[in-house]
Order: structure tokens, then C-alpha cells, then sequence
């Protein structure tokens, strides 16, 4: 559908039968023709169900994370060792644009921070003022 779409496998072994592309639509590589449908969970990011390969287990997965894991390399910091200390961060701002050009990798404390301080105009801490002395 689009000129530019890149295809690749999904990155997890259990759902590697279904391919990802850099514009988040998702395929099963029995019907190439048909993207599968795409939800929104109550955050706010687009996320779709996944049937194992013995078609009775269902995971349930975040398009930004299966785009970003497919396409974006991970930062020289990450070892890989702490997979939840990582998080996709959305560069615009806009988590409905799963395009490959607006992920990025980033530590899951900066990506949190950000989501909440945008989304509520603060953070829930608040770093007190500097003092004169």
C-alpha cells in the first residue's frame, strides 16, 4: 500500500509467522494481502492481538514496540540484559504515529516522565526551587 513499507518477521519466536512494517501494519504470512486489525488500549497506543503458533494463545502487543524492536537498534547503553528498564519513546509526541521515523529507544524512567508531564502539565514529583545562599 505504501512505496516505502519495509516488512520484517516480528521479533519474538512465539509470533514470528506474522511480519511488522515500518508503518505498524501487521500481516500473518498465510494471508499477505490482509493487515490485521488495530485497537487502542485506554493509554492511548494502538495495540493488537496476536495468536501463537498453535493458534489457542493470545498475546497482546503494542505496535510501537513491535515496530521500534524490528527497526530502531537499541542504544549503545542497552546491554539487553534489562528489557524493562527500556521503553519506545514517540518523537512527536503523537502515540497513534507508529512510523519507524518517530521511535526511538530511551531509558523507561525519561519515557514515563515525559508521557506523565504532557499528558497531566506536570509530573507527579516536583524538584524543589534552589536556594540563594
Amino acid at each position: 500500500m505504501f512505496e516505502d513499507e519495509e516488512w520484517k518477521p516480528v521479533q519474538e519466536e512465539k509470533l514470528n509467522h506474522y511480519h511488522i512494517s515500518t508503518h505498524g501494519r501487521v500481516k500473518h504470512e498465510d494471508r499477505p494481502d490482509q493487515a490485521r486489525k488495530v485497537a487502542l488500549n485506554d493509554d492511548g497506543f494502538p495495540i493488537i492481538t496476536l495468536y501463537g503458533k498453535d493458534s489457542k494463545t493470545r498475546y497482546l502487543r503494542q505496535i510501537n514496540k513491535l515496530v521500534a524492536e524490528a527497526f530502531v537498534d537499541h542504544p549503545l547503553w542497552d546491554d539487553g540484559d534489562h528489557p524493562k528498564t527500556n521503553a519506545v519513546w514517540h518523537i512527536d509526541g503523537d502515540l497513534k504515529n507508529v512510523h519507524v521515523s518517530n521511535l526511538k529507544w530511551d531509558t523507561r524512567s525519561r519515557v514515563l516522565e515525559w508521557n506523565e508531564m504532557h499528558r497531566r502539565g506536570r509530573p507527579s514529583y516536583v524538584t524543589p526551587r534552589v536556594k540563594n545562599n
